[in-house]
């Protein structure tokens, strides 16, 4: 299963937002495989067949991990204890409102979300993780930043 995709110096990032070295294009490739994934990635790790109710698993991930892990758990139907990612992105924001904020199937407001970015991160800009946290708390997501 691939989890990673590349980053490229050229180009815009998040609607203008500039990065620290210069400006970046994301290459979105792998971020739908991933969602498709994901209820594998879930099982992978046995919970569900442990008996672990969804509602008791935190999905969390760093930098692209965390990217994937904000992607595909807002938009997992079944209720999550939480969401945790640290230094990275809510990837594909253009779909965020039809296929989060306004789509029922989507996680409840009510998911528990804490991001962390470090300040000094050589790689996902801080300004990426603050632009992601915007989004969430207007559609009405309450993030501990």
């Amino acid at each position: 299963m691939r989890s990673v995709w590349n980053f490229f110096a050229i180009g815009t990032l998040l609607d203008g937002l500039p990065a620290s070295s210069g400006e970046l294009v994301l290459d979105w490739t792998a971020v739908g495989q991933a969602q498709r994934d994901f209820p594998y990635v879930v099982g992978l790790f046995g919970e569900r067949e442990r008996g672990i109710e969804a509602d008791r698993i935190v999905v969390a991930g760093f930098s692209q991990g965390g990217a994937i892990a904000m992607h595909t758990a807002l938009r997992h139907s079944t209720a999550l204890a939480g969401l945790m990612a640290l230094s990275t992105y809510l990837p594909l924001p253009e779909h965020f409102e039809a296929e989060v904020a306004n789509n029922a199937n989507a996680q409840a407001k009510a998911l528990p979300i804490l991001m962390a970015h470090g300040s000094f991160d050589p790689v996902v800009p801080m300004a990426m993780g603050a632009h992601s946290r915007d989004l969430l708390t207007s559609a009405g997501y309450t993030v501990e930043w």
